[in-house]
C-alpha cells in the first residue's frame, strides 16, 4: 500500500524533478524524491539472481524509499517551495487539510538576499533515521546545496542555522537534478548531478557528474566526481534523469538512464542506458551501452526518463517519454515502455513494447513518475504530464493534463483518453507542472499526487494535492484536488514553483 519500507532496487526519489515543480516546458529534468509513509534511506546489501566474485552471488546495494518526512512524525510531510526564499512543509496525517502558507507545520527561509532553487533530494544523509533535505540556494553570485537536517521542530527556521554545504556549481550553476545510485559497485550510495546546459573542453555538450560515496561527499562539502559523461554535441542538452537507478542486467551493480531531448540535427532526441560498473574519468555518450533515438524531427526524446518495474514482473523497465513524437498524431507525445530484460537492447522509440500516447496536442511525456501506488493494489502506477494539453483541444489554451496509468502485468497501453485518469490544468492560461508523488499524506493508505501552478493569481501561486483512491476520477484540477493550498505570502511568490516529491 504504497509503504516506503518496501526494498526497491536502488529506487530513491529525488526531486525532479527534481525539475521545479510547477516548471514551464523549458525544464530538462525530471528527477523526483520522496517517499510513502516514514522510513529511512539507510542503506543494505542484497544477494543479486546472478553470480559475482569467485561464482558466488552478486550483491546489489539497496536503498530504502526516504521518506517526505521532515517532521519526524512517522508520516509523509508536503514539502513546498516558492521562488522568494521559503520552504514550507506541512505535516501529513489523518487530519491532512492544508489550504494556505499558515497551515504549514515548519519554514525554512533562505534570509536576505538568498533565494531556493532546484535541485532537491531528501535523503537520511547521516543514517540516523530521521530523513534531512538537500536544497539548492543561490545567494547572489554564490551556489551552493544546503543540507537541511531532521527532524524540523515546529516553527521558522533560518537556512543559515544548517551550516553543511556542498559545493555542486559546475560553470557557475548548480545541477538540474539529483539522483542516488552505486554506479561503481563498491555498496557505498554515489550521488548523481546533471548539468545540460554544462561545457566540456568549450563546448555546451552537457555534463552528468557521479560522485562515489555520497557520506564521505557530505563529510568533507567539496568533492570532486570520480566518473563525468559528456554529451556528444553541442546543445542536446543532455542530462535528463530519473533519480531512480535500477540494475537493469542483474549484475549487481547499477544502471544509469540519461536523456538528451535536443539530440539530432532536427531535436529528435536521444536516451542513453549506462551500465555500471562505471569507470573513473570521462566518459563519451557515444559509447553508451545502449542507444534509443527519437521517433521523429523534433520529437524531443529523453524529456521525460524513468526506471523502475512498471509491469510488475520483477524485472526494471525504461520508460521514456518524447513530447513531439507524431505517431498518434501531431505534437501528441508518446512515452515508450521498455519492458526488462531488454533482450535484443532495443534502438529506437518504436521498439518500446508498450506506449502510453497524447491525443490531440497533449506533448505526453515532459515528466513522468512511476514510484507509487496510487490505488493501493500493490503495484507501482505511472503518473505522466502532456505540457501542451489545452481545456478543449480547440481553444489553444495549453493547461497541462495529469495522466495516470495503473501498473499491471496485463498492461498493454494507453491514452490520454483510455487511461485510468487524466486530470487538466483549470482554464486559465497558466500550465501547470510536472506531478509528484509525496507519499501518503493523509495516511488512507493511498500515495497521493501533487503539482504547482506557480503563476496563479498574479504570481502569488498554488498546489493541488490530489488523493490516492481505489479510482480516481478525471476532471479539472481544482475539482479533483483533495486539498487545495493557494499563496498568500505576496505577489510575484510563486508558491508551488517546486514541489518535493518523486
Amino acid at each position: 500500500m504504497g509503504s516506503d519500507r518496501r526494498q526497491l532496487w536502488l529506487w530513491v526519489g529525488l526531486i525532479w524533478a527534481a525539475s521545479p515543480l510547477g516548471c514551464d516546458e523549458s525544464d530538462d529534468s525530471t528527477a523526483g524524491t520522496g517517499g510513502s509513509g516514514a522510513g529511512t534511506t539507510s542503506s543494505t546489501t542484497t544477494s543479486s539472481a546472478t553470480g559475482g566474485a569467485a561464482g558466488g552471488p552478486a550483491l546489489t546495494l539497496e536503498i530504502p524509499w526516504p521518506s517526505t518526512d521532515l517532521t519526524g512524525d512517522d508520516n509523509a510531510d508536503l514539502l513546498v517551495a516558492n521562488e522568494a526564499g521559503t520552504l514550507l512543509v506541512f505535516a501529513g496525517g489523518t487530519d491532512f487539510a492544508p489550504s494556505g502558507p499558515t497551515d504549514a507545520t515548519s519554514r525554512v527561509l533562505a534570509g536576505t538576499g538568498c533565494v531556493f532553487s532546484k535541485p532537491w533530494l531528501i535523503v537520511d544523509v547521516n543514517d540516523d533515521g530521521s530523513s534531512d533535505l538537500l536544497a539548492g540556494v543561490s545567494c547572489g553570485d554564490e551556489r551552493s546545496v544546503a543540507v537541511v537536517a531532521g527532524p524540523l521542530a515546529p516553527g521558522d527556521h533560518q537556512l543559515d542555522t544548517f551550516p553543511t554545504r556542498l559545493a555542486l556549481a559546475l560553470d557557475g550553476a548548480l545541477p538540474s537534478s539529483l539522483a542516488l545510485t552505486d554506479m561503481d559497485g563498491d555498496l557505498k550510495v554515489d550521488l548523481v548531478a546533471s548539468y545540460p546546459d554544462a561545457t566540456h573542453n568549450g563546448v555546451a555538450t552537457g555534463v552528468v557528474s557521479v560522485f562515489s560515496d555520497l557520506a564521505a561527499l557530505i563529510a568533507d562539502g567539496s568533492g570532486v566526481p570520480y566518473a563525468t559523461i559528456v554529451g556528444e554535441a553541442e546543445g542536446t542538452l543532455f542530462g535528463t534523469i530519473d533519480g531512480l537507478s535500477a540494475d537493469v542486467d542483474d549484475d549487481g551493480v547499477h544502471d544509469l538512464l540519461i536523456g538528451a531531448r535536443q539530440y539530432g540535427d532536427n531535436g529528435q532526441g536521444r536516451a542513453y542506458l549506462f551500465r555500471g560498473p562505471l569507470e573513473s574519468g570521462t566518459t563519451e555518450a557515444a559509447s553508451a551501452a545502449m542507444i534509443i533515438d527519437g521517433n521523429n524531427g523534433n520529437a524531443n526524446m529523453g524529456r521525460g526518463i524513468a526506471m523502475g518495474d512498471f509491469d510488475g514482473d520483477g524485472l526494471p523497465d525504461l520508460l521514456v517519454g518524447a513530447t513531439g513524437d507524431h505517431a498518434a498524431g501531431t505534437a501528441t507525445g508518446r512515452i515508450g515502455i521498455f519492458r526488462g530484460p531488454l533482450v535484443p537492447p532495443p534502438t529506437h522509440m518504436n521498439d518500446a513494447q508498450r506506449f502510453v500516447h497524447g491525443v490531440h496536442d497533449d506533448r505526453m511525456g515532459a515528466a513522468i513518475a512511476i514510484h507509487g501506488d496510487l490505488n493501493g493494489d500493490g503495484n507501482t502506477d505511472l503518473l505522466a504530464w502532456g505540457s501542451g494539453a489545452t481545456v478543449s483541444y480547440t481553444d489553444g489554451m495549453p493547461v497541462g493534463v495529469l495522466v495516470g496509468v495503473m501498473g499491471s502485468p496485463a498492461f498493454a497501453g494507453a491514452s490520454t483518453a483510455s487511461a485510468d485518469f487524466h486530470i487538466h490544468g483549470d482554464a486559465t492560461p497558466l500550465r501547470f507542472g510536472d506531478p509528484r508523488m509525496p507519499g501518503d499524506l493523509n495516511a488512507d493508505g493511498f500515495d497521493d499526487i501533487a503539482v504547482g501552478l506557480p503563476g496563479h493569481d498574479a504570481d502569488r501561486g498554488r498546489v493541488y494535492v490530489i488523493f490516492g483512491a481505489s479510482e480516481i476520477a478525471s476532471g479539472f484540477a481544482s475539482t479533483a484536488a483533495g486539498s487545495l493550498i493557494d499563496g498568500t505570502l505576496g505577489s510575484s511568490d510563486r508558491l508551488g514553483a517546486y514541489v518535493i516529491g518523486r
